[in-house]
Formats: structure tokens, sequence, C-alpha cells
């Protein structure tokens, strides 16, 4: 589609963040900061394949290594 800017992530902490990313056909990412050890736990049970980070600064800082200048 014209205009598309590839695949959408969509960064949580909560169960309800990671399944709508799921259901939105984002890329689910989840951050352990909030509800997201928690969340963890169940990400594990689901054996869900998705990237995990301490907190949304590290998230970042990974997301903006993968694009050297």
């Amino acid at each position: 589609h014209p205009g598309t800017i590839g695949t959408l992530t969509f960064v949580g902490d909560s169960v309800k963040d990671i399944d709508a990313a799921i259901a939105g056909n984002a890329e689910p990412v989840l951050v352990l900061t909030g509800n997201g050890t928690a969340t963890l736990k169940v990400v594990q049970q689901r054996a869900l394949a998705i990237e995990v980070y301490s907190d949304l600064a590290a998230f970042a800082k990974a997301r903006i290594s993968a694009f050297p200048l």
C-alpha cells in the first residue's frame, strides 16, 4: 500500500497491550516496568516469542542503534 511504513511496533507492559498488538497485527514488545514483570510470566506461559526490555529507554536505545547514521 502506498504510504505504508512497515510493521507497527506496539510497546506495552500489560497483557492487554500484548493482546492488542497481536490483534492489530503489530509487533508486540514488552517492557518490564509497571505491570511488565507480571506480564512476562503470562508471555512465557503462552510461549510468545516477543522482545522484552527493562524499560522504554532500553527499547528506544536498541531500536535507534539498529539504524546506523
